[in-house]
């Protein structure tokens, strides 16, 4: 047997919180061994005094396991404590992610991973955090306040419902250059990891072969080992890679029938012909249970990979796979070849006769759980496909509970090709309208065939057909499956996704047999939505998996796709003019004037122009449409784009980011503001500028201006709204082309030289223009 071991990958590494105590093994530690986990943000008193978080991060490339870890406080005395004890502190924090702690009461948007061993426990202003690894080795301090203990300089204490954070991750050794108060706390968990964008560096070394890429879907990964009752000690559950291929599981789970699931962490690869085990508490039970492999995406008992029911568990004894069948065996072989040992007291269990039929092509076809008739009309279907009579003599069929049982005692004859139908009066297992799994066992024990469910709809059965299990509200007993068409989803593609702005999700489904379709977003944080078109706010940055189901009568549509969220963006942007007082109506000429200083294209729907005074409230008026702003390009906003309404005498104006941070703003005061006069920035100055007094014969405009807020008014037909020229005039607002004008134009293309002084009087005649223009440039 020494020559035919295979030598298995080792990996070690603690799960998420809730695969505590749980860990995946082989033979050579691949695991992160040096802690560099930082205390990364603290609240003391949040919506109530027991509101309090302490957030973790992992600045390093690999998850680190956090078993063993231990988290403490000292007061300003210097009485030490502990929050979350080695024993109970348990998970993963994975490479460049968060990890949260909190008081057992506390409630956010994001769940905490651990909460303190104690509802007693808690942390006040004055303290001092201190983080440690498994060997007591101290990782992280963060005195705070009067604190007895700190590094360097203590941070400031956190206010009421504020927090201390890092600067970008920073860590000095210096808790005062390293923490700064943040207004708007963000605790994130475990399911938040930080994006970075690689630089890739030219050392001169010599480019070395890439280790071989293994891919995350395949169906060729099974279960292999199964140990539910130790006598002492940890379960495990053993996987094996019968392919050609290496495979990458993380994020693959282990479930049981009690859908408690345990996560293959980071780094999981089994190459091919070797194996993986999981070793820990891992919710087994030890009379019977069914052990599910589900990949990254899969969630339910219907798209597992592999299933395998047990029972009859002995303690010491695994569950292994040898030569096609599974038996019980008292030799356990974690990451390595099975060997069955068959227990003595066990071996008139598995007696097998030369008289029983074992084909391997006779499977579950059809299942009624839930009939419009009643109980009695439950069906389960069973289909030879072999190419010979198949005898179903002590084959059996169990379901998900530790008594539902059906031998078949009399011999019955399938015919290849034909199908044969049991009923509820007959097999006198009741299947459950809810979750339920099924199996069919043949005369060794083997399992053959199986097929679980969550929810039964009534009157529809349950179909294979040939690969997957689906709902249809075809039924057919002894028949061919029949199946309803399935509805046809197209997902809107998302095109940008930001922390704290809101995210439009949408779809369009048809069903050739269904006009009502049921939608659900499943947006990977927690949150849920039930229509068609809808939009999410996610609180935290990272990546996301979406879920999209579409249902109709009897079928359903998944579709996934990763959301990546990023911080939004902070370009600049800035205001250069402003016209609070137009001549005719302030409602048709109000302008505010905006420079693209970035490098990159701006959309500035949905950013808003915000206006009030100093001293009073500021009020938020969003830019309804698309407004593009190329770089170094200034436009001009009116109230066709924006319903913003300017005070004549002082006012405040604020250019605002979607996500409500300030870009840009500006204050203004005059006593008497004249009509058309603008206030303009010119070389970092704001300047009050007239325009020059109208051609003669011009139409005179009535100033009806207050400064209350303006009536709303609507452009002229065929006017280009909201997108100005610099020279193309206004509605009713007709100043001429003044040297002022000029003057601002050249300074903004940095076509003039500098001049010590000029005069800004308005030139009575327009057509003097170009002269005063020539005199700027010689």
């Amino acid at each position: 047997m020494e020559g035919n071991k295979r030598t298995a990958l080792f990996l070690l590494g603690a799960l998420a919180a809730i695969t505590a105590g749980v860990f995946c093994c082989a033979r050579t530690s691949l695991a992160e061994t040096s802690s560099h986990i930082i205390i990364n943000e603290i609240q003391t008193d949040g919506v109530d005094d027991k509101n309090e978080f302490i957030e973790l991060f992992n600045p390093t490339d690999k998850s680190i396991d956090l078993g063993g870890f231990k988290l403490s406080k000292k007061t300003k005395t210097g009485s030490e404590s502990l929050l979350l004890s080695s024993v109970k502190f348990l998970g993963t924090i994975h490479a460049h992610g968060y990890f949260l702690i909190a008081h057992p009461t506390y409630k956010d948007a994001l769940s905490a991973d651990l909460a303190y061993s104690g509802s007693s426990y808690y942390i006040s202003n004055d303290n001092t955090v201190l983080l440690y690894d498994k060997d007591e080795t101290l990782l992280d301090k963060v005195g705070f306040g009067a604190a007895f203990d700190f590094e360097n300089t203590p941070a400031p204490n956190p206010n009421s419902k504020q927090s201390i954070e890092r600067n970008n991750f920073a860590d000095t050794d210096n808790n005062a250059a390293d923490f700064f108060p943040n207004t708007s706390p963000s605790p994130r968990n475990s399911s938040v990891v930080e994006e970075y964008e690689e630089e890739l560096e030219n050392s001169g070394d010599v480019p070395q072969d890439e280790p071989e890429k293994c891919v995350t879907s395949s169906k060729d990964i099974r279960l292999n080992e199964i140990f539910p009752y130790p006598q002492s000690g940890n379960e495990f559950v053993e996987i094996a890679n019968i392919g050609e291929t290496c495979v990458d599981v993380s994020g693959w789970k282990i479930m049981d029938e009690a859908n408690h699931k345990i996560v293959f962490p980071e780094n999981s690869a089994i190459t091919p012909g070797g194996y993986l085990f999981l070793e820990g508490n891992l919710y087994f039970n030890n009379d019977s249970d069914t052990v599910y492999l589900l990949n990254a995406d899969g969630n339910t008992k219907n798209e597992a990979l592999n299933n395998q029911f047990y029972e009859k568990a002995q303690k010491d004894f695994s569950f292994s796979f040898d030569a096609g069948t599974w038996n019980w065996t008292s030799m356990l072989t974690p990451g390595d070849d099975n060997v069955i040992e068959i227990p003595k007291d066990s071996s008139d269990d598995i007696k097998t006769s030369e008289n029983y039929s074992s084909a391997e092509k006779v499977y579950l076809n059809e299942i009624l759980p839930n009939p419009k008739d009643g109980s009695d009309g439950e069906y389960l279907e069973i289909v030879n496909d072999e190419g010979e009579p198949v005898d179903l003599y002590k084959w059996t069929i169990r379901d998900a509970s530790k008594t539902g049982k059906y031998v078949f005692e009399d011999h019955t004859i399938v015919e290849p090709g034909k199908y044969f139908v049991v009923y509820r009066p007959q097999f006198k297992i009741a299947l459950n309208n809810g979750a339920e799994s099924v199996y069919l066992y043949n005369p060794t024990g083997a399992l053959v065939s199986s097929a679980s469910y969550d929810k039964a709809p009534q009157g529809v059965s349950y179909n294979f057909d040939g690969q997957n299990w689906k709902w249809s509200k075809y039924l057919t007993p002894k028949k061919e499956n029949k199946f309803d068409s399935p509805p046809v989803v197209k997902i809107k593609k998302v095109k940008n996704s930001y922390k704290n702005l809101f995210t439009e999700f949408s779809v369009s489904a048809k069903d050739k047999e269904t006009k009502k379709l049921k939608y659900t977003w499943d947006f990977g944080d927690g949150r849920k939505s039930y229509l068609a078109k809808t939009s999410h706010k996610y609180l935290a940055t990272g990546k996301y998996r979406v879920t999209l189901t579409v249902r109709d009568d009897s079928q359903f549509v998944e579709k996934r796709f990763l959301v990546k969220v990023k911080k939004y963006p902070r370009p600049d942007l800035e205001i250069l003019k402003l016209l609070p007082n137009p001549a005719g109506k302030d409602s048709e000429g109000e302008l505010v004037d905006i420079r693209n200083n970035s490098k990159k294209k701006i959309d500035l729907e949905g950013w808003k122009i915000a206006t009030g005074s100093a001293s009073s409230k500021i009020y938020n008026h969003p830019i309804s449409e698309e407004l593009i702003l190329n770089p170094g390009e200034t436009k001009t906003v009116t109230r066709e784009f924006s319903k913003f309404s300017l005070n004549n005498k002082a006012g405040k104006v604020q250019l605002v980011f979607p996500d409500g941070k300030i870009a840009d703003d500006v204050e203004y005061e005059k006593e008497k503001i004249a009509d058309d006069e603008a206030y303009i920035k010119l070389n970092d100055e704001w300047i009050w500028l007239m325009p020059n007094a109208p051609k003669d014969g011009a139409e005179t405009a009535t100033d009806e201006t207050d400064d209350t807020t303006d009536e709303e008014e609507t452009g002229e037909e065929g006017e280009v709204l909201g997108v100005l020229d610099e020279n193309a005039p206004v509605a009713r607002y007709k100043p001429g082309f003044s040297p002022e004008d000029a003057y601002i134009f050249l300074s903004q293309i940095n076509f003039m030289k500098p001049a010590k002084e000029t005069n800004y009087t308005p030139m009575s005649n327009p057509s003097s223009s170009i002269a005063y223009l020539l005199s700027l440039l010689i």
